[in-house]
């Protein structure tokens, strides 16, 4: 298992950086700035770390992705963390993406999952993202389905 995962991480690696795309949407978000990490509210996490795919940023994502204890980079090696970054960005690099009408499901005050609609070249995607907020009131994007986003890893 660890050999595919490997591999993948590889193969998306390569697929993600051979042919960057130009960053083309109109959707401007706030990225967290300084030592300030995570949004001030869950719409603002998804909103961000998408910014950060489509900028190929993994630090911005890294800032942006973590758990109802924090920042998932601090809770992890290194090495892991960009691991599952590079894979992440690779299934949802986009052109262009949109909440759908679906609204948010506020699974508790902690939780809260979106819909989203992600388009790159001639693929359209929808996934849910799931962001968390912590303790000290910042909200994270806690995980992403990526098994609808597996045609956008090439």
């Amino acid at each position: 298992m660890r050999k595919i995962v490997i591999a993948c991480s590889l193969l998306c690696v390569a697929a993600c950086t051979s042919n960057p795309k130009p960053n083309t949407s109109s959707r401007q978000a706030e990225l967290p700035s300084g030592s300030q990490t995570g949004a001030p509210n869950a719409k603002g996490a998804v909103e961000g770390f998408l910014a950060a795919v489509k900028g190929q940023d993994l630090q911005k994502m890294s800032i942006l992705w973590g758990t109802e204890k924090g920042l998932a980079r601090e809770q992890m090696s290194r090495d892991d963390l960009e691991k599952r970054l590079v894979v992440i960005q690779c299934n949802m690099m986009h052109d262009s993406w949109l909440f759908t009408n679906k609204p948010a499901l506020l699974r508790s005050s902690f939780e809260q999952d979106f819909e989203i609609e992600l388009h790159q070249r001639n693929f359209k995607a929808q996934t849910n993202v799931t962001t968390v907020r912590t303790a000290d009131g910042r909200w994270y994007v806690k995980d992403v389905d990526l098994r609808p986003l597996n045609q956008f890893c090439r």
